[in-house]
């Protein structure tokens, strides 16, 4: 059953590639829409410089991502250049326009919560601590 919940975790990651991201800090509440990728159960954000987000993410690194069928309750952290130039998902999101002037922000996803267009089906919740062994 893990593994099932694993597979699904990742297909919805994959299947995106943009997401909003919430913050609160000293900047208050922010939001915006960015360009994302996935690898595995992680998703790597493309968030211009100037961002307030970036300035909540050090201070405070909870952070939410919505789509319009799942909301992930998140850590994320800017990813540092060295570490950027060596990860292909992360190689990925630099070859994007403008991506000279942002920061690539992973998300380590605690929580998702799956909320599908069909209202006949039930929302679920998903607590991926429990099942990545990482």
């Amino acid at each position: 059953m893990l593994d099932h919940l694993r597979q699904k975790v990742i297909s919805l990651f994959s299947s995106v590639s943009t997401v909003m991201i919430s913050t609160y800090g000293p900047a208050g509440i922010q939001a915006g829409n960015f360009p994302c990728r996935a690898a595995g159960l992680r998703l790597y954000l493309l968030v211009p410089r100037a961002s307030e987000l970036l300035f909540n993410i050090e201070y405070r690194p909870e952070v939410i991502a919505t789509t319009l069928e799942w909301q992930l309750n998140g850590t994320a952290f800017i990813v540092p250049a060295d570490r950027a130039d060596g990860e292909p998902v992360v190689l990925s999101l630099s070859q994007l326009p403008d991506s000279d002037w942002c920061e690539v922000v992973e998300i380590l996803p605690s929580r998702l919560q799956i909320h599908p267009v069909d209202p006949a089906l039930l929302s679920e919740t998903i607590d991926i601590q429990e099942i990545n062994p990482e």
